[in-house]
């Protein structure tokens, strides 16, 4: 549902990454944000670039912003920024690339918002269950 392109070489973190563009479809994308203001709501469309590791393909960060205003619900520009750590959780030896910090900018013709979310101490779960008839 989306087109890629690659933009070439950019270090980030001290890492050298692969920059990816990327844009929703309008007519294929099948995954979708909504965004609800004063009543009216909206599909959002977004397009985007990607740092991705060159050595081990890992995800260090992804921006997005909208592929078109939505004039419909008056929303000017919603872009977004976030960052991926690699992180242990709990016990296990093993590393999973998880967002730490994420920041998000809304703008409205009577609003201007700006959230940022520092995410740490991730725990792992376990469920167990059994199906009775």
């Amino acid at each position: 549902g989306s087109h890629f392109r690659y933009f070439g070489i950019q270090t980030i973190r001290g890492r050298e990454c692969y920059v990816l563009g990327f844009a929703q479809d309008p007519e294929k994308a099948h995954r979708m944000g909504r965004f609800s203001f004063q009543g009216k709501s909206s599909v959002l469309l977004l397009q985007g670039l990607a740092w991705v590791d060159s050595n081990t393909f890992d995800i260090l960060q992804i921006n997005t912003w909208l592929l078109a205003p939505r004039t419909d619900t008056g929303l000017r520009a919603q872009v977004s920024q976030v960052e991926f750590y690699p992180t242990k959780v709990g016990e296990s030896e093993r590393v999973v690339w998880l967002p730490r910090d994420v920041s998000v900018l809304v703008l409205c013709p009577s609003m201007f918002a700006r959230n940022t979310h520092h995410y740490s101490n991730y725990k792992l779960f376990d469920v167990e269950s059994t199906i009775k008839p």
